[in-house]
């Protein structure tokens, strides 16, 4: 937080001293100047364990850096903080590359709006471009668009990491926010090395103050060399069932070999290697889990006692229907216990709204509804055809079901005149729901299999928008 009002992101800048100096990078336009630098307070740790999560701990921060080198043209600051972050801060210190050379993918970890800690992910290789005037011609990285999360305001100055988790870039801005995760503009690492003269507007005389030359570094655990200290994160005790808890090691010292093992129940039970590792359970309660590490001088141990809580009832089930008014199109959610709602559309837009109103080009496309509800989530996908010709109205005369009487499979046809997915769901005649398939828009045909239930009478359902038709099925063996 700079002058109490204004919210930024930033990232530890490992040194090829490899002396642990607190040197931290950020944008020229969240910290330009000394003033700016000696008033800002930096936090750490603020993220939670569930994706949409509500507030992270607020507990760990620092206050107060040194401004050592800055330039506005190319939008970086690097400061040196006037506290080194404590142990049980878990700092980590960044490697970078300086080599200018073009990642093959992108990610960049941020705080969106002062937000929680969020990760945004581009699987494509990010080109060289210009952010604007009065900036630094080619000296930026431009992420087109990205495949997973998205920046906003308050996450200027978060780093952009290559596929091998180092330094690459400091983020300047761009049009990317909630529903357009598109397009951002990061200051070139390499640029800010030194391309400009004198240390208070390069990277170089800090960050390699040895004169290495080297052009890439791995990144730096300031606590690494401390006596040998097991310890390790668990990424939430709350899951649903099928679903992973994350173990992070964070242990100090010299370690040659890790032995974890994680408690009744566990899939898997141990792992011999330093993780992260993702682990199953398929029940809740207390249990133990140990970890311990060593070497040549000896070991250590940590266990904890933690209490997993597998949910199995207020699970969210996502689905949607949809309304369409030639190229506008109202999404309607139709999902049951959501506590926030995510969209996701093919034409690269996405949605935090619960029902969405979005206007697409004519042709084809793919929705998808993402509904959580703390950890648990899910998620429904349909296709929709947009065209300005009127849709023709669907009537139980449409509508084929052979053979009747079925006997072991039945098929329903609807030709290739809908334009909308249809849900067809098929009823005990007691009314309970056995089986629910979605045929595709477009696709006109989907056999059922009904070898799972005896012979009877069963209730076939079509759901085409609004209308519901049903139909009786007799089903011989």
């Amino acid at each position: 937080m700079i002058n109490g009002n204004q919210f930024c992101s930033g990232v530890l800048v490992n040194n090829t001293s490899g002396d642990g100096k607190p040197y931290f990078l950020t944008a020229n336009h969240c910290i330009k100047d000394n003033e700016a630098a000696d008033l800002a307070v930096f936090l750490f740790g603020f993220e939670s364990p569930f994706c949409n999560g509500g507030a992270g701990p607020v507990n760990m921060t620092l206050s107060g850096s040194h401004l050592l080198a800055t330039d506005a043209s190319l939008d970086f600051t690097l400061v040196l903080l006037d506290d080194m972050p404590p142990r049980d801060y878990r700092p980590w210190y960044a490697g970078w590359d300086r080599s200018g050379d073009t990642p093959d993918n992108t990610s960049s970890i941020h705080h969106p709006s002062g937000d929680v800690k969020k990760i945004a992910i581009a699987p494509g290789s990010p080109i060289t471009a210009t952010f604007g005037s009065g900036y630094l011609p080619m000296g930026h990285w431009l992420v087109e668009h990205w495949k997973l999360g998205t920046t906003e305001p308050g996450s200027s100055g978060s780093p952009l990491f290559d596929q091998e988790g180092r330094l690459v870039g400091v983020l300047t801005g761009g049009s990317a926010q909630c529903g357009r995760a598109q397009y951002d503009f990061f200051a070139k690492f390499s640029l800010a090395w030194d391309r400009f003269a004198g240390s208070s507007r390069r990277l170089k005389p800090w960050l390699d103050s040895l004169g290495t030359g080297v052009e890439t570094l791995q990144g730096f655990n300031p606590y690494s060399d401390d006596e040998l200290a097991a310890d390790f994160a668990v990424s939430s005790t709350e899951i649903c069932l099928g679903d992973r808890v994350v173990f992070t090691d964070f242990s100090s010292g010299g370690i040659e070999s890790w032995h974890w093992d994680f408690g009744e129940g566990a899939a898997p039970r141990f792992a011999d290697t330093r993780g992260p590792h993702f682990v199953s359970y398929v029940s809740g309660g207390e249990r133990t889990v140990s970890l311990t590490i060593e070497n040549a001088e000896g070991s250590d141990t940590r266990e904890t006692e933690i209490k997993t809580e597998v949910k199995t009832n207020d699970i969210p089930m996502a689905g949607f229907s949809f309304l369409e008014d030639k190229f506008s199109v109202e999404f309607i959610d139709e999902s049951e216990n959501g506590a926030r709602w995510y969209w996701e559309f093919s034409d690269t837009r996405t949605s935090t709204q619960r029902e969405p109103v979005l206007t697409f080009a004519e042709g084809i496309h793919v929705a998808a509804q993402v509904v959580r509800n703390r950890a648990c989530s899910d998620t429904a996908v349909k296709s929709l055809v947009v065209t300005s010709s009127p849709e023709p109205e669907l009537t139980a005369r449409d509508i084929r079901i052979y053979p009747v009487p079925a006997s072991g499979f039945v098929t329903v046809d609807t030709g290739d005149m809908f334009s909308h997915d249809l849900v067809v769901d098929l009823f005990s005649a007691g009314g309970q729901r056995l089986l629910r398939e979605t045929l595709p828009a477009g696709l006109g045909q989907l056999t059922l299999d009904l070898t799972p239930w005896p012979a009877g009478t069963y209730i076939l359902r079509i759901e085409a928008g609004k209308e519901h038709f049903n139909f009786v099925l007799p089903v011989l063996k």
